[in-house]
């Protein structure tokens, strides 16, 4: 049986290409659940094979939408061979109660080694056709620091960009991209699918799911695809992430589904990083969901402080912060980092830090971690805890501190909003609301102490000082 599908290669031109059925696997994704192997043709798909970004892509049989491109078979192979979800679970996803969610552990490199370990042969299996990780305002050292955890995730890491909204963003016909907002502002963390089908204001994406989160609220934003890298490893779709046009309501085994309209609230970021030279600040906005919010948190705070000009090495970074928890007292937190001898960034141990105390707000077994975020003219809430002001000596940590003087600038605690500002807001979600101000001074004299901390009440979050 012969049969076409559409996607972009190029561009906001939806593309048909011609495809082959092979056959039906009945109950290959589970009890019920068959997927329907088709062979894909057209010089365009041969040249490419089955490509990253491509899953959800609408195929069609005897002019019918049959369903959504969503497996691929192996790697190196010499036909792009695929496998297709059929559009009765695509639209009619499995339902799934996604009030309960169970967070990582914090340690995950024992479950990371084990599934490699016993991990079946990827030349001759049917697995989902990667999902791009799209990383804006990120470096590639970054992306190389996080690589384990990003790929156990089942993601593909590819560099993009962002373009400015536009007033046909919520205009999505199949064949069209689109996907999550991870982490928004001035970096950029996104996914990237095509559109199987759209109804009225539901969208559905990908044909297979993004983690299988089950019943979610995360950002959708539309995709623009620039060009398509081919690859004989992977290949995959480049592209520009556009404007939020609503949310991802389901990630499921057989789609992810969304609603179009206003996207969700996420978490505010605003990170400040002072040295001598100069100081910068950065705003982002992140997701609030316990399974993505620390490494996202980490991987946003280790780029915004080592990846940028007036950042330097051998420095003691002084960490203070607050988290705001409702119906708690505000939790404090102090830490120091020494810079040490290994060939590692010195930030890198507080941006583990940092999702370390994330990850334990989420995974704790008393109840559902709340924060009360409340935003005033006169004082903003930010994302690593309120700014706090830097000490006229900044210290050295050692077994007896010597006060050394410094000329690095003071972080001094906002006094006012932008004028415009909202006048509050709240949020009963499952939230980490805080806010963290970076800042540090890199010409203290001591000798490298080792690193201590001090914890106040319990867990609780960062502005940031070096000393």
């Amino acid at each position: 049986m012969q049969g076409y599908a559409y996607t972009i290669f190029a561009g906001d031109q939806v593309e048909k290409f011609d495809l082959e059925v092979i056959g039906v696997m009945p109950n290959f994704l589970g009890p019920r659940q068959s997927i329907i192997l088709v062979q894909l043709k057209g010089p365009k798909v041969e040249r490419t094979g089955v490509v990253a970004g491509m899953s959800g892509s609408p195929v069609y049989l005897d002019g019918k939408l049959a369903g959504a491109l969503s497996l691929k078979l192996g790697i190196f192979t010499k036909d792009p061979i695929a496998g297709v979800t059929p559009i009765e679970d695509v639209v009619r996803p499995p339902t799934q109660n996604g009030g309960q969610q169970f967070p990582l552990p914090l340690d995950t490199s024992a479950v990371q080694e084990s599934t490699t370990a016993f991990s079946l042969p990827t030349g001759s299996t049917l697995s989902p056709i990667e999902t791009p990780l799209v990383f804006s305002g990120f470096q590639s050292a970054t992306l190389q620091r996080f690589a384990p955890q990003i790929h156990s995730y089942g993601f593909v890491a590819a560099q993009g960009g962002t373009s400015a909204p536009r007033p046909d963003d919520a205009h999505l016909v199949p064949g069209d991209m689109a996907g999550m907002v991870l982490v928004q502002g001035d970096a950029s963390i996104n996914s990237a699918c095509t559109v199987t089908a759209v109804q009225a204001d539901r969208v559905f994406l990908c044909g297979h799911p993004f983690l299988n989160l089950g019943n979610v609220q995360l950002p959708m934003a539309r995709s623009r695809v620039l060009t398509t890298l081919s690859s004989d490893l992977a290949s995959t779709k480049i592209v520009n992430v556009g404007g939020s046009i609503g949310t991802i309501t389901g990630d499921h085994l057989t789609a992810v589904t969304g609603k179009l309209g206003a996207p969700p609230p996420m978490i505010p970021l605003d990170l400040t990083v002072a040295t001598p030279i100069g100081e910068k600040k950065l705003h982002f906005d992140v997701v609030n969901h316990p399974k993505l919010t620390p490494l996202l948190v980490a991987i946003t705070a280790f780029n915004g402080l080592t990846q940028n000009a007036i950042y330097g090495e051998g420095t003691t970074l002084h960490l203070t912060g607050e988290i705001r928890l409702r119906g708690h007292t505000p939790v404090q937190i102090e830490n120091t980092y020494a810079p040490g001898d290994a060939l590692i960034p010195d930030g890198l141990p507080l941006a583990i830090s940092v999702q370390n105390i994330f990850a334990r707000l989420f995974v704790n077994t008393f109840e559902v971690p709340e924060v009360e975020r409340t935003v005033r003219p006169a004082l903003k809430k930010r994302l690593f805890g309120s700014p706090t002001k830097s000490p006229a000596a900044p210290r050295c940590a050692s077994s007896s501190p010597t006060a050394i003087p410094s000329t690095a600038p003071h972080v001094a605690s906002p006094s006012a909003a932008p004028a415009g500002h909202p006048d509050s807001t709240s949020s009963s979600l499952s939230s980490i609301a805080s806010a963290a101000t970076i800042a540090f001074t890199s010409d203290c004299s001591c000798p490298r102490p080792p690193s201590y901390g001090k914890t106040k009440n319990s867990p609780t979050f960062p502005s940031l000082k070096s000393t």
